[in-house]
């Protein structure tokens, strides 16, 4: 049985009918009308209610008719890990306590041991706390686009580059067989005046004749040769322009990130398709991809910006290694892979520049630090 009562919206859960009454009792008195609160009495009917409408925090009861201990959270977790939950409990234990936080609760009550006052305290804390860390994530969500857009912008010319190289030979390629489609139609021309029906004239033959020389000199026949390839480098060209396109649909989603199951192998070449202007010039790249990886499940975005600022970064470092005059001046080398390793699919970026410093090795997994200039990498 569910019992709704009005105002900020909170979920109870809890199938004993005394402690439930408690609880509300506890919590009208110390806020009279802060809280709406609507009771479930089993982890499956909160989970329906959920469904159907959206509520600010949880009170849950661990053990229930239909899910106990840390399972019953997990559960909630599983399908609402933005909701603000304080586990209900009626053992004080500090190991279900820490184990409870660790797995995403936001506090810890054991009944009977806290007044409305404190209930209410924690409640509040806790909405508030999901609010902060949702606009955090909101923030931070914002931030990583600006980023992945300000890469793409580091490399607009690039793109732009990249693009307009096979749209030209596109369009030479499409003139080319527009002035042919001209010479075919200007040689045919004749066969119009032709009767369609009746005996055939002499002047019908000399003209037959006059287009079949036509079509066969040896300039016609060497168009007619051309044209098949000239269509095969505009149709590459398209797709070679498409393959750009979507490789940047990638980086410059402005939807938020979701989780889903994506191709890795398809990630690393969507990046080296943006970067191609970078380190084309620079450096060889080597690829040893596993044709046979599952999909994994991941953010698509963040792994594309990754493997993007990763690439970018090589191409730097092999920059500075000939500046440094550690090569000959010869291009260098970036090597990508992909393997599964038991469970987890691993991705390596290699490259032959400078390498990092021993001495600020320990820092690169240190958020926003860089050795670059403002403005690169």
């Amino acid at each position: 049985m569910t019992e709704i009562e009005t105002g900020v919206p909170v979920l109870l859960v809890e199938d004993d009918d005394l402690q439930a009454k408690v609880l509300r009792t506890l919590i009208r008195h110390a806020v009279s009308g802060q809280y709406s609160i609507t009771r479930c009495a089993a982890i499956s009917q909160a989970l329906e209610l959920l469904s159907q409408q959206s509520v600010s925090a949880i009170l849950l009861d661990l053990n229930l008719p239909d899910s106990s201990g840390l399972d019953t959270l997990k559960k909630v977790l599983d399908h609402y890990p933005d909701l603000a939950i304080i586990v209900l409990t009626g053992t004080d234990s500090e190991t279900l306590a820490l184990e409870s936080l660790k797995l995403g609760a936001e506090d810890y009550i054991v009944k009977g041991q806290l007044s409305g006052n404190q209930i209410c305290r924690a409640l509040s804390h806790a909405i508030e706390r999901k609010r902060t860390q949702s606009e955090m994530k909101r923030l931070q969500d914002m931030l990583q686009q600006e980023r992945r857009l300000e890469s793409l912008g580091a490399i607009a010319s690039g793109i732009a580059h990249e693009i307009n190289t096979p749209l030209q030979f596109i369009g030479t390629n499409l003139e080319f067989i527009k002035e042919v489609f001209h010479l075919l139609e200007k040689s045919l021309a004749p066969v119009d005046e032709i009767p369609r029906t009746g005996r055939t004239s002499r002047k019908s033959i000399k003209t037959m004749r006059s287009v079949a020389t036509a079509l066969t000199e040896e300039r016609m026949r060497a168009l007619r040769r051309e044209v098949p390839s000239s269509l095969t480098e505009a149709v590459d060209g398209v797709r070679r322009v498409k393959k750009i396109i979507t490789a940047m649909n990638v980086f410059a989603r402005t939807a938020g990130p979701s989780r889903t199951l994506y191709d890795v192998n398809n990630a690393v070449r969507d990046a080296l398709t943006i970067t191609r202007h970078e380190w084309k010039h620079t450096a060889e790249t080597e690829l040893y991809l596993d044709d046979h990886l599952p999909l994994v499940p991941c953010y698509p975005e963040e792994l594309s910006h990754c493997l993007l600022n990763l690439i970018i970064n090589a191409v730097h470092a092999i920059e500075d290694a000939k500046r440094g005059q550690q090569t000959n001046g010869e291009k260098g080398v970036i090597t990508i892979s992909t393997r599964l390793s038991d469970d987890v699919v691993e991705i390596r970026v290699g490259d032959s520049g400078v390498g990092i410093p021993k001495e600020i090795q320990h820092r690169i997994f240190e958020p926003f630090f860089t050795t670059k200039v403002v403005g690169k990498g």
